[in-house]
């Protein structure tokens, strides 16, 4: 071969490595743009599945419903009636324990009353559970001549609020919910509804906070005022002359808590009373645990002005005194509750209830003091039924000396559902 042919053969062959070199090279990065391609389409698919799946703290604000309740019946005996078409005579009164039978002795009721109804929901968005809950109850007006045909009564309502938890900030409550004086884990184990003389009862319109922290907890609330006095013949006033809400706070140590209660009682009514009194209160209550089959709850509650807090209504935040100024009436209150678990579906329980007045003295037939024992059994047949019998035994004594006395067996059947 001529060197000028040699040449041309090695520049031929010079040019066609480079242009494989070249193709190679384009065909390599264009392999790597379309790999990071496919990885940045994975990722986006990865970040849009975790964005569309609703976290344990997010639910889109999506509201889930429940609704629930139970009913259940009361055959309630009475050895004194409280009264015709008195409510004393379907669940206990602390202020109607009848001191004369008037010839109503031996008397039976059956009431459906009880029977409860309820709407729950919750929703959580960004980080917060907002909850909400509706109640109610039968135990409304009730019309006097309702038994004679078909036992109808009003619907009732018990509770109604809206309660948001932050992961930081706490729980902020607003709406009608147990009063923040009382502990609700400290409630006797009674089989029936009742406003027990040594027992925190009150259900009330509030605002109210709570910061929890290593098991315990803090909460502050503001609450609707009433002012609940009586006049020297006994008779029931509420002037509606309320103007600073009642404050209480409340410790909560795991299965006991401690609270406080300042309120003002206030009367501005021409020829009956023109006066404001700072009333007090503490409340210490809770739940002992004794091994898996017994438990005892305790109450107990001291202060000046907080009648419509404890005991029902049997005793006035105040007294009219004959100037029309309000004497603050002294309140001790106290119960225990102990329940002994016989079996996973069948327990018992003894109870005693306590509370005693001072500042009094000027009403003569106002109930100085009143005391309850009761003794009862609970049976579950099934998960969503219970079967009970309790005996109440009721005293009271009025500033005058009368005293009175109640004896009551009641029996009850509640479906859960």
């Amino acid at each position: 071969m001529s060197k000028l042919g040699l040449f041309h053969a090695l520049k031929m062959t010079m040019l066609m490595c480079v242009s494989i070199s070249t193709a190679y090279a384009e065909q390599s990065r264009e392999s790597e743009l379309s790999k990071t391609v496919e990885d940045l389409k994975k990722r986006l698919e990865q970040l849009e599945r975790r964005d569309a799946k609703p976290s344990r703290n997010n639910n889109g604000g999506k509201v889930e419903w429940e609704v629930g309740g139970y009913a259940k019946l009361d055959m309630v005996y009475s050895s004194t009636s409280a009264g015709a078409n008195s409510l004393g005579d379907e669940f206990l009164i602390s202020a109607l324990v009848p001191t004369s039978s008037d010839g109503e002795d031996d008397q039976i009721k059956l009431t459906a009353r009880e029977s409860r109804l309820w709407v729950k929901a919750n929703s959580q968005a960004d980080g917060s559970t907002i909850n909400f809950l509706i109640e109610g109850d039968f135990f409304g007006n009730k019309p006097s001549s309702s038994e004679t045909l078909n036992n109808n009564s009003d619907f009732r309502l018990r509770q109604a609020f809206g309660e948001v938890s932050t992961k930081s900030a706490g729980r902020y409550l607003m709406g009608q919910a147990w009063t923040t004086f009382q502990n609700l884990s400290a409630f006797p184990h009674t089989t029936t509804l009742g406003e027990l003389p040594g027992q925190a009862f009150s259900r009330t319109p509030m605002i109210r906070w709570t910061m929890p922290f290593d098991g315990d907890s803090v909460q502050l609330a503001i609450e609707n005022p009433e002012t609940h006095l009586r006049d020297s013949s006994n008779n029931a006033v509420r002037p509606d002359d309320d103007r600073i809400p009642d404050f209480i706070a409340r410790y909560n140590l795991k299965k006991h808590s401690v609270s406080a209660l300042l309120r003002q009682l206030r009367c501005d009514m021409p020829g009956s009373c023109s006066d404001s009194q700072q009333a007090w209160g503490v409340s210490v209550a809770g739940r002992i645990d004794f091994g898996k089959r017994d438990q005892l709850r305790y109450q107990a509650h001291w202060g000046d002005g907080i009648g419509r807090f404890v005991s029902g209504t049997v005793f006035p935040g105040g007294i009219i005194d004959s100037a029309g100024g309000i004497d603050l009436v002294d309140v001790r209150a106290f119960m225990l509750s102990y329940q002994h678990r016989w079996a996973s579906s069948w327990n018992s329980a003894l109870i005693f209830n306590t509370a005693k007045a001072d500042g009094l003295d000027s009403v003569t037939s106002a109930t100085e003091e009143v005391t309850t024992y009761h003794i009862n059994t609970m049976w579950l047949p099934t998960k969503n039924m219970r079967v009970s019998l309790e005996y109440i035994r009721a005293e009271s004594e009025r500033i005058s000396g009368l005293e009175g006395d109640l004896d009551r067996v009641i029996f009850s059947t509640k479906y859960n559902f």
